[in-house]
């Protein structure tokens, strides 16, 4: 092993280097902080990282650890950047120590990365597809918390810095670890510092939603190095014994890139340098014959793996004996630096140019000799990244049938660590290896680095495995085409679809596409319905002998089936398959499914007005969940708890509700798909609550992550209603046109459809389209499932009653609030929430003082800000009309506080417009943007509280005096008042300028 002679001088990096400082002061004094380095290739942001940590270790006790993340295929490679640091801390620590800090179940959790921690052998092979799994219900929750508990022992000896280079590259796994770690880290002394690209990124990177997540955080700071100026050019070239007056030249046209920098001062001469990748192997042609053959070859393998051990390099190079001697020059020259026990590119581009350039018999020789040692030695690799560096190499190798068994075997490792999204890829990757003949050779005593060399499964095996992969990452689209390929192979095997155990494995096929058509905004009741026909009926007699497997498919299939017509309103026929379903599946003793069928169960009682008997459901459905380890149908029963805590009017419990079902989903890889739906149940709590910008917070976050189209549907709906809530009419409308076009013009699911028409309904009245509110309120009134759905019924005949209002004198209002009169006195309000909302509609629909007030008292008892304002504001317009003005004020002054607060401009204006017009005091808010004008506005409208003129006010403000016209106009629509004077009026009793 080689060290470098002497590391260039790092330039220009004071004040980056400063705020790193500070910011490593405050995380050992104040907490845990995380920084995000950014900035272009080449920009220089590992150069002052190493500047940093070097020292840091210089002249203080902390420790850095580092992880990079991979280039080619970092799919492959779940939590890379994360096994390498913890790595380098275990060999700092040692093994003991290691153990005694992580405990029994941490060790089992790392072993996988630290198998000296666990004797416990790790087979590579994929397990059949067709024989369930037997998985760790917890296995990725608890390899979180291992890491966290490691870093945060580590960091009570000294404080550390966990370093993750090159985040644009980073898995998923990855990628939500970083985010676990950065929201759960409490012991001082933690930094976490991430390198990554601000450019050359397409709009749809997953970096830019894990940068808004981690950014929303709070303890999150940015630094992003500046390009060098032309004088730490100059100074550059000085240091390195070069003619700085080239530093111009090399300054134009670098553009204070450090890395083209150093690029075209190695090319030398006048001429313009050719592009970039032959700048950067300037100084790789420069090296001697021998020393560019161990560069190029470290290329073959730094593609795959970003750093090549020195053992590796040498098994592939065994004919170089002065291969030390050659590694120093490349060193030198800056193309290598060490790395731990290898080496690694100075730069990615560097390394991706250096291997581009290699002839494609070459390359393809390199990788089959590193597949070759790594098959031969597998201790040459840590053995999480064996199978899928093997893939990798085979496959750039034009090895087929090696590359597709280390494929699957890799997917297998990503689906044990909970990675569903890279599992996806590799079973991708293995489908698309799958050779023309359909039957793959066998295995390869080589291919399998000490593992059993059997053939891969069949094609419609792996198709089925990445359509449930696809389930759990959130990929419906890509899912329900692996599966329909599934089936089809399915439909052609010789023994046909009526042997049972062809039977049984279509009807679950039918059951996973079932699932994904739903998540992409599709009914999917024809597959259900399918797969349930496809098995015969199980005997429900309790001493019948039948045959268990059959039994337990059967079940889950009803519990399934069971579930999907309950969210598409289907009641009756959804209690009687949840009732056989779970007497079923108690019989067949799966918990799963019993836990599936409960759900259903539990939604049916809180339905009907039994919210005891639907948390005791619930309960019982989350034990059961978690003994089987079935992640989603866990997260599926957090969400009808919520839901339950919401009907019971226990918005405060349905949020905590929800952010423990968020975070166990997140946990469980399910972040991007089931728990999207607990992210909207969230932000829908949050909304009934007050607290608008956690609310939108918890849907951005959730909406980042791609999730499936009806998932994205909901999340749109609950940013609609928020902007709508907040007077920004035009984003409501887009979300809410967004929305519609995601679900298919067929889809009855009137759990997720309702809101959705409330909204429309709403943006149309806020818009002042009133022909197209009247047809949304006919069309809501025709669904004869209405009234299945109170809950979210309730809601819409209140917008509907406003909508009626609005539309008088036209005759069509007539016969709407007909139907909505008949609508509120038959719906059933079983529980409190139902209960406010039919006190509101009586509210509306009377002009007595009594019904105001109950719509008050039973908003108040809720604690729900917006709809409780609304009915104190028709309170106080009721006070007034019997002249009792004192409790009109008072009422005004509570509405305009909630108002105020929440913010609710609307309803702000309201109040305001109210007290002018009756000369009532209320408690100003903060200046005129309680009114939701610019700060431009608030200056024209003191000027005309003042009398001035237009032509006054754009002397003043110097602006013409149409500009201020526009002001003016804008100003009085926003206040709804048709004059200058009533402006003026409402501004004095606002006591806005005072």
């Amino acid at each position: 092993m080689i060290t470098p002679s002497r590391p260039a001088p790092l330039l220009a990096r004071s004040a980056e280097l400063r705020a790193l400082a500070d910011a490593h002061a405050h995380a050992c004094a104040a907490g845990p902080l995380t920084v995000l380095v950014g900035g272009e290739a080449g920009i220089g942001k590992t150069r002052l990282v190493e500047e940093f940590t070097t020292h840091l270790a210089a002249h203080t006790d902390t420790r850095a650890y580092l992880g990079g993340c991979l280039a080619l295929g970092a799919d492959s490679l779940p939590y890379a950047p994360f096994a390498a640091l913890l790595r380098a801390l275990a060999r700092e620590f040692g093994t003991p120590w290691t153990a005694g800090a992580l405990g029994p179940a941490g060790r089992r959790a790392l072993a996988p990365w630290l198998p000296e921690l666990d004797g416990t052998p790790h087979p590579h092979a994929l397990d059949d597809p067709r024989t369930p799994p037997a998985p760790d219900p917890h296995g990725r929750s608890r390899l979180f918390d291992a890491v966290r508990t490691l870093v945060e022992a580590a960091a009570a000896h000294h404080p550390v810095v966990l370093v993750v280079e090159d985040l644009h590259w980073a898995d998923t796994s990855s990628r939500d670890l970083l985010l676990y770690l950065a929201r759960t880290l409490t012991r001082p002394g933690v930094l976490l510092l991430a390198t990554h690209r601000s450019t050359d990124l397409p709009d749809d990177h997953p970096l830019h939603p894990l940068l808004t997540a981690l950014t929303r955080l709070g303890p999150v700071r940015r630094v992003d190095p500046a390009p060098l100026r032309r004088a730490d050019v100059a100074r550059w070239l000085a240091d390195h014994g070069l003619d700085p007056a080239r530093a111009e030249e090399i300054h134009r046209r670098s553009q204070g890139n450090p890395l083209f920098v150093e690029a075209l001062a190695d090319a030398g001469g006048p001429a313009t340098p050719v592009p970039l990748r032959d700048l950067l192997l300037t100084a790789l042609r420069e090296l001697p014959d021998a020393a560019r053959q161990v560069v190029r070859a470290a290329s073959a393998a730094c593609v795959v793996e970003d750093t090549v051990g020195h053992r590796l390099l040498t098994a592939v190079l065994p004919d170089h004996a002065d291969l030390d001697q050659w590694l120093r020059q490349a060193v030198e020259r800056r193309l290598l630096q060490p790395d731990g026990d290898g080496y690694r590119f100075r730069h990615a581009l560097l390394r991706a140019a250096v291997h581009e350039d290699l002839l494609p018999g070459e390359r393809a020789r390199l990788h089959a000799a590193y597949a070759r040692a790594l098959a031969a030695d597998p201790a040459l690799a840590a053995p999480d990244r064996l199978d899928a560096a093997l893939a990798a190499h085979w496959h750039a190798a034009g090895d087929r049938p090696r590359a597709l068994a280390a494929a699957a075997r890799a997917a297998d490792r990503a689906r044990r660590a909970h990675a569903y999204a890279e599992q996806l890829a590799l079973l991708e990757r293995v489908l698309d290896l799958w050779p023309a003949d359909g039957h793959p050779a066998g295995g390869h005593p080589d291919t399998d680095a000490g593992t059993d060399a059997a053939a891969p499964p069949e094609r419609a095996d792996v198709a089925a495995a990445a359509a449930r992969a696809a389930l759990d990452a959130g990929q419906a689209l890509r899912g329900i085409a692996h599966a329909t390929t599934a089936l089809d192979l399915l439909d052609t095997t010789p023994t046909g679809p009526a042997a049972p155990p062809a039977a049984a494995r279509r009807a679950l096929l039918l059951e996973t596409r079932s699932l994904l058509k739903h998540r992409a905004g599709q009914d999917g009741l024809d597959d259900l319905r399918e797969a349930v026909r496809a098995l015969p009926d199980t005997p429900t007699a309790p001493d019948t002998p039948t045959d268990a497997p059959a039994v337990a498919v059967r079940a889950r299939l009803l519990a399934t089936l069971a579930s999907r017509l309950w969210v598409l309103t289907h009641h009756h026929e959804a209690l009687g398959h949840a009732e056989t379903a779970l007497h079923l599946a108690r019989r067949a003793g799966d918990p799963g499914v019993q836990a599936l069928a409960l759900a259903t169960l539990a939604a049916h009682a809180s339905h009907t007005g039994n919210p005891h008997q639907a948390r005791a459901h619930c309960d019982t459905a989350a034990r059961l969940a978690a003994e089987a380890g079935d992640d989603d149908t866990a997260a599926l029963v957090a969400v009808v708890a919520c839901v339950t805590h919401k009907a019971d009017g226990r918005y405060e419990d349905a949020a905590t509700a929800a952010r423990h079902g968020l975070d166990a989903a997140r946990r469980a890889g399910l972040a991007g798909s089931r728990g999207a739906v607990l992210a909207a149940v969230l932000a829908d709590a949050l909304t009934h609550l007050g607290h608008h910008d956690q609310a939108r917070t918890a849907a951005e976050d959730a909406l980042a992550l791609d999730p499936p189209p009806l998932y994205r549907a909901v999340l749109l709906t609950c940013l609609g209603t928020l902007a709508l809530t907040a007077d920004d009419t035009g984003a409501a409308t887009e979300a809410a046109a967004h929305a519609e076009r995601l679900l298919t013009p067929h889809y009855t699911g009137r759990e997720f459809l309702l809101p959705l028409h409330d909204l429309q309904l709403r943006t149309a009245l806020a818009t002042g389209d009133h022909t197209r509110a009247a047809h949304l309120l006919r069309t809501a009134l025709a669904d004869p499932h209405l009234a299945d759905h109170p809950a979210l019924a309730w809601p819409l005949a209140h917008t509907g009653l406003f909508t009626a209002q609005a539309l008088h004198p036209d005759p069509v209002a007539a016969g709407l609030t007909t139907a909505l009169t008949a609508l509120v006195e038959h719906l059933p309000a079983p529980g409190p929430l139902q209960q406010a909302h039919r006190a509101s509609c009586r509210a509306l629909l009377s002009t007595e003082a009594a019904a105001q007030h109950a719509a008050v008292t039973a908003w108040r008892a809720l604690a729900h800000p917006h709809p409780l304002a609304e009915a104190l504001l028709r309170a106080a317009d009721a006070a007034l009309a019997t002249g009792e003005r004192t409790a009109a004020e008072e009422f005004l002054r509570e509405a305009d506080a909630l108002a105020t607060a929440l913010p609710a401009p609307a309803l702000t204006r309201h109040a305001a417009r109210l007290a002018a017009r009756h000369r009532l005091t209320t408690t100003a808010p903060e200046g005129a943007q309680g009114l939701g004008l610019t700060p431009r506005e608030t200056d024209v409208l003191r000027l005309v509280a003042q009398g001035h003129s237009n032509r006054a006010i754009g002397e003043a403000l110097f602006i013409s005096a149409k500009t201020a016209g526009v002001h003016v106009s804008n100003i009085l629509a926003k206040l709804a008042v048709t004059s200058r004077t009533e402006a003026a009026a409402l501004a004095h009793h606002r006591r806005l300028f005072d």
